[in-house]
């Protein structure tokens, strides 16, 4: 028998529920940051068999375009099972079987439309709004550096990359700290966000320069 909570702050979450995330945007230093730098009414709920936490999922609500991924001006309020930061993340994560059970009952509890962003499955309510926040593109990033990289493509590749590569010869990289966030940074993410076939949220400069210290994008 599955027993499900809701707890409506970030700060008041169990220890547990990090340990069963499966990536930091889902842990509870990153959602504290975000309901202090993108309040969007929060809530986090947890699902326990013989008070074992197995299941959990984030939901939020904004007033979005229903159809913005056809850029048609439709203004719906929606509650969203996913990060509110506009990340490939699962909002909603823990055992499969509890997991579904667990949907269940925000289809029950939520009143109005709800979408849930980036399901690893397939959706079994057709009734209900799934959708990617990116492309699914995934990377397996095992590379110590770009060099490592360059070194692992194959010779013809490689050659045409250094061809590219050629051009911007005197580029720098350097990683900076979040605080470090500049106006100029925070106007390109402006640009992106624009050009966006489906905008969510668009977060503030703030939400950048504070981000917590343990932050690795």
């Amino acid at each position: 028998m599955i027993e499900f909570q809701c707890i409506h702050d970030a700060d008041k979450l169990p220890v547990e529920w990090d340990r069963l995330t499966e990536n930091y945007f889902q842990q509870a230093a990153f959602l504290i940051h975000t309901e202090k730098y993108n309040s969007c009414h929060q809530r986090y709920y947890l699902g326990r068999v013989e008070g074992k936490l197995v299941t959990a999922a984030i939901v939020y609500t904004l007033r979005i375009d229903i159809l913005t991924y056809l850029k048609i001006k439709s203004p719906l309020k929606m509650h969203i099972v996913g990060i509110p930061c506009s990340v490939s993340s699962e909002g909603i994560f823990g055992n499969k079987l509890e997991k579904e059970e667990l949907k269940k009952h925000i289809y029950k509890v939520e009143k109005g439309f709800i979408l849930i962003l980036n399901l690893k499955e397939k959706n079994n309510y057709p009734s209900q709004i799934s959708l990617k926040t990116l492309p699914t593109v995934v990377m397996s990033n095992h590379y110590t550096d770009w060099q490592h990289y360059i070194n692992s493509l194959r010779t013809g590749y490689r050659r045409r990359l250094k061809l590219i590569n050629q051009h911007d010869s005197e580029l720098q990289f350097e990683k900076m700290l979040c605080s470090e966030f500049t106006e100029t940074m925070y106007q390109q993410y402006l640009e992106v966000f624009k050009r966006s076939n489906g905008k969510l949220e668009k977060l503030s400069i703030d939400f950048f320069k504070h981000l917590p210290s343990d932050f690795i994008p």
